[in-house]
């Protein structure tokens, strides 16, 4: 069995669930908040700690591969790496790859703290230190209190390394100190694998080279990433027992974490298309900014050779100075457009504003060309940091120069500005660029929503849509797109078996009931804990409750000049004058106070007034919220007689650590109490979803049956297994029941559990009791079938129908409720779940 298989294995049994991540919360403190972490990415972590755990027992050195997806956040899961081996003790970091450019673009992740891609908190702090990150250029004399990195090419390094030079690294750096070597698109990796080469020429290898480091110390560990791995079955094996996650894009799609793709393949002119792409591009921005959103969609224009790309170039600067109103009108005509247009005709737009909006987003200064060698430097910083606000590019013409190690999550088309019919070679390194448009723009309209994924599959129609579709523009010609659509798919960016439109209807027989137009439906929200907000009382209990991680300890020397803060076990002996001062944050000095908060960027009142919407000003949360804060520390001397300068070191350590509880407190989430909403509300009479085209739907049956509301569904085995059991179960129901109902929630609704995560149950059975002596009763039961392979991995979800749905009534106004949760279905354990079906409806069980 591969590592990779015992992993699987592991995590099908629930052992990667995460409910039992470890470990994180030293992590997520110190990654930039603005990067919520994935679940496959904690998974990709709790795997590389299992694996610690275990290489401890058998003694041996650590090289894993991690086979990831272009877009899922590869660097972002070496940062967690970072911190967690800084806290193991490690303290020297190699990250090394094959082109300059993303080793700049990386240095921006991990250096800049100004740059928006930033990875880490403003302040990294570790075991109540904090921590900076230094760029090295070799690991001598290097603060050993730092994370240190050196950055390179893999070409760097081996000229380095053969060739000595001063202040560069050499193989000594690598004997007496541990190091991490950090490898991205490792998959060049492998020449020595794969070659049949001479022993003397395989010395000289990346591969080789890369090895020899490694191997110079025991307690090196080496990290490779890539989303592609060769395919060759000597690299295969190389990696049987190294590589430890794979997640590549066919997954990453699958759990909606991309864009969808969609080709358009038009014998339109090169110019038209372009139009169109500029069309598209306008109606995208108009969608984004209706809805609150910041979105600066992006256009890449692809040649075949430089020449090619600067004539492309200028024939889009001629069509953007040439638009008209026919030209506008005749392109709106075209059935990709047509929503535009629709869109166009309801908001009364005119074609002279489109043509004005055109003419300002693509003005040539908004242009890139990539091929400009006298502006590539400044070019590649634009192209890598396309999604900030104050970046104005909006088109890129480029040949192959961002093929591999971009970053970009707004791109939205591809134009190819060339016919020559190309064979799959070719049409593999188009899809491997379509793959970097694919990443997915993370974006909610409202806090139930996960802005990383994916909301709209099953609600085409809907216009924001379109802010989840990446589209490529081509050529209409039978044998490229037949094999660029074999690469897509081989790439994971295309399903195999193609997928249609299919509608879905809610019967008529249930649209027309009263329990539709006037039926409640109990469901929570995702919140954040305290609502996200807090009052005095809140703040003080928050304070109350941390006051051991507030507390600091200070010691001076003899002058009283010096200031030492540490942590709450601090036990060093103390001479016979030293105080143990307990005093409120006030006793310290309200200016002084004042003076630290300035300071800290972090207490910006219209920042804090988010928290806390009643405040009236700065002065007030001095007065109301810090000033009652109770500190302890011991101190050589009196207070009244502590240096102003170590009354601010003290005021801003206690800062600190409440600005990170504080956000703690704020990123941790849970369910809200549930809540009536409208059936209509939740329900829609029509869906429209994608459907593959050789799955037989159920029409043929449900389409009789009354209680189940739609004309037809697409379930999985253990659906329709549930289906079958509920066609005969309901025949008891309805001796003690009324207006029985079975819904399918195409992800239609969510409900959470207490610690904020999301489920969405697959069915929900909604009825009333027939005997109403003591009132009326809406019973509302959750349903979801469930797989064998996937029970373990997926238990929180039945923990929380059994524990937290607790069959108890819950009273709104004047409306009974009662809501139940059931385990899991499985057809394997069906007697035992119709056995606690009937118990839950209080039905005879015979």
């Amino acid at each position: 069995m591969s590592l990779h298989e015992k992993y699987i294995t592991l995590s099908k049994y629930g052992l990667f669930n995460d409910e039992k991540i470890y470990g994180v919360d030293h992590i997520t403190k110190n990654i930039n908040q603005q990067f919520e972490l994935r679940p496959y990415q904690k998974e990709a972590y709790v795997r590389f700690q299992h694996y610690l755990n275990e290489k401890q027992k058998n003694n041996t050195n650590t090289h894993l591969l991690f086979n990831m997806a272009t877009g899922s956040g590869k660097t972002l899961v070496m940062a967690m790496f970072i911190l967690d081996l800084y806290e193991k003790g490690y303290r020297n970091f190699l990250f090394f790859v094959n082109s300059i450019n993303i080793v700049e673009k990386t240095k921006q992740n991990f250096i800049n703290s100004s740059s928006s891609k930033y990875l880490f908190a403003d302040k990294i702090m570790i075991d109540n230190k904090v921590v900076n990150i230094k760029t090295v250029d070799n690991f001598e004399s290097v603060n050993q209190d730092d994370i240190n990195i050196c950055f390179t090419t893999i070409q760097g390094l081996s000229s380095t390394l053969t060739i000595e030079k001063e202040n560069s690294i050499t193989y000594d750096d690598f004997k007496d100190k541990k190091i991490v070597l950090l490898a991205d698109e490792a998959h060049h990796l492998n020449s020595n694998t794969k070659s049949s080469k001479k022993e003397l020429e395989l010395l000289n290898s990346w591969e080789f080279l890369i090895m020899k480091v490694f191997n110079q110390n025991k307690e090196n560990i080496f990290l490779e990433f890539t989303a592609t791995v060769p395919q060759s079955e000597e690299v295969q094996k190389k990696y049987e027992d190294k590589r430890i996650y794979k997640y590549d894009l066919k997954e990453f799609r699958n759990d909606k974490f991309s864009k969808e793709l969609k080709l358009i393949q038009t014998d339109a002119s090169l110019e038209d298309k372009m139009l169109i792409a500029c069309l598209m591009n306008y109606y995208r921005s108009k969608i984004a900014s209706d809805n609150g959103l910041s979105i600066k969609p992006v256009i890449l224009f692809k040649s075949e050779t430089t020449k090619n790309s600067e004539i492309n170039h200028q024939l889009f600067n001629n069509m953007i100075d040439d638009l008209n109103k026919k030209k506008i009108k005749t392109i709106l005509d075209m059935d990709i457009l047509s929503m535009l247009k629709k869109y166009i005709q309801n908001k009364n737009i005119t074609t002279d504003s489109i043509i004005t909006s055109l003419k300002h987003t693509f003005n040539d200064n908004h242009l890139i060309n990539m091929n400009n060698e006298v502006e590539k430097n400044k070019n590649q910083l634009l192209v890598n940091s396309l999604e900030d606000t104050n970046n104005p590019i909006s088109g890129i013409f480029a040949v192959e120069k961002l093929n591999e190690g971009w970053d970009v999550l707004n791109l939205y088309d591809i134009v190819r500005c060339y016919t020559t019919k190309t064979d799959s070679k070719e049409t593999t390194r188009e899809a491997q660029l379509i793959g970097r448009g694919a990443r997915y723009y993370p974006f909610s309209i409202n806090d139930n929503q996960d802005k990383y994924m994916r909301k709209y599959d099953n609600d085409l129609k809907n216009p924001l849509r379109i802010l989840e579709v990446f589209y490529y523009h081509a050529q209409d010609e039978s044998t490229y797109i037949t094999n660029l659509t074999n690469s897509l798919v081989n790439e994971g960016l295309l399903d195999e078996k193609p997928k249609v439109e299919k509608i879905m209807k809610l019967k008529e027989t249930f649209t027309n009931t009263d329990i539709y137009a006037n039926g409640k439906i109990l469901i929570n929200d995702c919140i954040k804990k305290g609502n996200g907000i807090f009052n005095t009382k809140r703040f003080n209990e928050l304070t109350s409750v941390r006051a051991p991680i507030l507390l600091s300890q200070v010691r001076l020397n003899p002058q009283g000049k010096e200031i030492i803060l540490l942590d709450n076990e601090y036990n060093t002996a103390i001479n016979e004058n030293t105080n143990i001062v307990n005093c409120k944050l006030s006793d310290l000095g309200s200016l002084i106070v004042r003076k630290a908060l300035s300071k800290n960027k972090f207490y910006v009142y219209n920042d804090i007034k988010k928290m806390i919407p009643n405040l009236k000003s700065i002065n007030e949360f001095i007065t109301d919220y810090l000033s009652k804060i109770k500190i302890e520390f011991t101190c050589d001397i009196e207070l009244s007689k502590i240096p102003s300068s170590v009354k601010l070191s003290l005021i801003n350590d206690v800062l600190e650590k409440l600005e990170l509880e504080i956000k703690k407190e704020f990123a941790e989430k849970e369910g809200s109490i549930f809540k009536e909403k409208l059936l209509s509300e939740i329900f829609k009479k029509e869906i429209i979803k994608l459907v593959e085209t050789d799955k037989d739907d159920n029409r043929t049956r449900l389409e009789n049956k009354d209680w189940y509301v739609y004309d037809t569904s697409f379930l999985t085995s253990e659906e329709l297994n549930f289906e079958r059991l509920f066609t005969k179960f309901i025949e008891k129901m309805e001796h003690k029941y009324n207006n029985i109902y079975l819904l399918r929630n195409e992800r239609l609704f969510a409900i959470y559990n207490t610690k904020g995560k999301r489920f969405e149950p697959d069915f929900v059975i909604i009825c009333s009791n027939a005997d109403q002596t003591d009132g009326e009763i809406l019973y509302q039961c959750f349903i979801e079938p469930k797989g064998e392979h996937l029970q373990d991995y997926d238990r929180w979800k039945e923990n929380f129908l059994i524990n937290d749905l607790s069959n108890e009534l819950v009273i709104i106004e004047d409306r009974k409720y009662k809501l139940i949760g059931m385990p899991f279905y499985n057809r394997a354990d069906e007697n035992e779940f119709e056995k606690q079906l009937s118990e839950a409806y209080n039905l005879d069980n015979t």
